[in-house]
């Protein structure tokens, strides 16, 4: 579980691949109900990973960057921070 700075929710994602509250769209978390499902590529030349999230019909991909083992910043594909989460 980790919990977003941003007042959202607790967010999980499991080792399936199967996700909850990690669909943002403009800035602002969007569920529309139905599974979601995240799947994160390898790491980047910048250290950071992209993060694939599906909520059908809607997709999104997101940059991730891990500050050790807890700390996650979820950010836009143009870098913008969206949310940093810790893990709980």
């Amino acid at each position: 579980m980790w919990q977003p700075d941003d007042g959202s929710g607790v967010k999980t994602i499991a080792e399936d691949g199967s996700c909850t509250g990690m669909y943002y769209n403009a800035g602002q978390p969007l569920d529309i109900g139905g599974g979601m499902t995240c799947t994160l590529g390898s790491e980047e030349n910048d250290g950071a990973y992209v993060l694939v999230v599906s909520q059908p019909p809607n997709e999104a991909s997101y940059l991730v960057r891990f500050d050790g083992n807890d700390t996650a910043v979820v950010m836009s594909q143009s870098g913008e921070p969206l949310v940093t989460l810790e893990r709980q």
